[in-house]
């Protein structure tokens, strides 16, 4: 340490990485502005598990809905294929002579027909052959 004039040792310049609210603006323990950047952090602590919360519920009921929707589309296709089946099934009933209602007769009737037609262009070279909507 230096001495002053009169021989009494000076004090020495406050250092401010030492205390003091050259410490807080620092990062050091006690000043004013500790109590600050606690509660930011804090908050933002806050916000940020809330905001994933939140976004994790989202995710889970997008998520959801998707395999709701996916189930459902997979359900109809299901659906689908059952009536086709179905309607083969009576077809064929009908040619062998086990079903002899007027409305599915005039029905196989029709589809006879418009299976009739598509063989005819499909002779003459008309018809793609990936249209094809047997299974």
């Amino acid at each position: 340490m230096a001495e002053r004039d009169d021989g009494v040792p000076a004090e020495a310049p406050p250092d401010e990485t030492a205390s003091g609210e050259g410490a807080a603006e620092l990062g050091g323990s006690d000043g004013p502005m500790d109590g600050a950047t606690a509660a930011v952090g804090d908050a933002l602590g806050r916000f940020m598990k809330v905001a994933l919360t939140r976004g994790r519920r989202e995710v889970e009921r997008a998520a959801q809905g998707g395999r709701v929707r996916l189930e459902q589309r997979q359900l109809r296709k299901d659906l689908d294929v059952m009536y086709r089946k179905l309607g083969r099934e009576v077809m064929y009933l009908v040619d062998g002579g086990d079903i002899v209602h007027p409305g599915v007769v005039r029905g196989v009737a029709r589809i006879q027909a418009v299976e009739a037609r598509m063989q005819a262009m499909a002779e003459a070279g008309l018809l793609d052959e990936s249209d094809d909507p047997q299974d």
